[in-house]
């Protein structure tokens, strides 16, 4: 695949020195399904919105299906945006709402009753064509705003936090929706979201911003498995993130000591007395009321618990393992099993391969 999107070298400050996005470089695949992910601030807007024309970078370049498009204005860009707020004009048909931008650009009256009855098909709304906006849930408003996007047939279609006004229960299925609606089209997505979930779920790929930069890109699997820093495994899911150092080092990893606690972690190398950060994902542990005959390779830890907290589907155990903060997630089904889970005071041990534990050199750290 060829690249439709490149970002390159691309600065931007706001009025009083507001350094929002700090020498972004970015490359997207044609049909690529690309999320921004990070906090409030982080850039991610920022940057959608210069690769829609609604900013103009102080520095850099921006490229579309191989044209420098850096000072063209929105509607000179074949990308169309879909904002968190619907924007819909209440006194017109979703038909008309859906057309409104067919019109404005002079598009013959067939030719655009025929766009717009293919958009709304899309978005499975063509019997919802002659209601009024105040009709509609707000999924299907959301599905009318994407409509909207899609009647031009843009190369890109980028969506700025679309489902963020959504309850919990809509946005999960909207979620699942833009991800089909990807795979029919081919076309180019481009997604701006503080939530981890979107991004995992929808995402051909993930970029992760902090202060203005990229933090790391990869796929969903590879950031979530191998973050490159504390910032990005505390953005991409649960961790627990210690402090610790080097013991020692060998062929096979290194040896830690955890607050006196020591632990074996797989793949990485070190210095003996290197200052370290470590993370452990919570599912990725193993709790158990007596200690293992035979725990092989496991890293074992003897603990006690502390609280239990209900987390739907999981029940995450709060342990306190010689002075080290820990928590494990167990299944429910497991967690309800009679006496599968130690209580609150008891004595608990838990396993742990040292292919999961993940280590961050200090410098790393967030």
């Amino acid at each position: 695949m060829t690249d439709i999107i490149e970002v390159l070298g691309v600065t931007k400050r706001y009025p009083g020195g507001v350094l929002a996005v700090d020498d972004v470089t970015l490359r997207v695949r044609e049909g690529e399904f690309v999320t921004l992910l990070g906090p409030s601030g982080c850039g991610k807007t920022t940057t959608l919105r210069m690769i829609a024309g609604f900013e103009t970078p102080d520095r850099g370049r921006i490229a579309l299906a191989g044209s420098d498009v850096t000072d063209l204005p929105p509607y000179r860009r074949p990308v169309n945006t879909v904002f968190q707020d619907y924007a819909l004009f209440p006194n017109l048909t979703v038909a008309d709402n859906v057309g409104y931008g067919l019109d404005v650009a002079g598009y013959g009256r067939a030719d655009a009753r025929r766009r717009v009855a293919e958009a709304l098909e899309l978005v499975d709304l063509g019997s919802k064509a002659k209601d009024r906006p105040h009709k509609l849930s707000g999924g299907q408003k959301q599905r009318v705003a994407l409509a909207r996007a899609l009647v031009r047939e843009p190369k890109v279609l980028l969506l700025d936090e679309p489902l963020s006004a959504l309850d919990a229960k809509l946005r999960e299925s909207m979620q699942v929706e833009l991800k089909h609606l990807h795979d029919r089209l081919g076309l180019t997505f481009i997604l701006v979201t503080h939530d981890q979930t979107e991004a995992l779920v929808m995402s051909d790929r993930i970029v992760v911003m902090n202060e203005g930069r990229i933090e790391q890109e990869g796929s969903p699997s590879a950031l979530y498995d191998r973050p490159s820093s504390p910032y990005v495994a505390s953005f991409l899911g649960s961790s627990n993130l210690l402090p610790g150092r080097v013991v020692a080092a060998d062929g096979g990893g290194v040896t830690l000591d955890l607050g006196g606690t020591p632990l074996r972690a797989a793949g990485r190398q070190g210095a003996p007395g290197e200052r370290i950060q470590v993370c452990i994902r919570p599912e990725r542990s193993q709790l158990h009321r007596r200690p293992p005959a035979a725990p092989g390779e496991d890293n074992l830890l003897e603990c006690r618990v502390v609280e239990h907290l209900f987390h739907g589907s999981s029940l995450r155990v709060s342990l306190d393992c010689a002075g080290l903060p820990l928590f494990v997630d167990v299944q429910l089904k497991e967690a309800l099993s009679s006496g599968a889970v130690p209580l609150p005071g008891e004595a608990a041990w838990v396993t742990l391969h040292p292919a999961n534990v993940i280590v961050f050199a200090q410098g790393e750290a967030s």
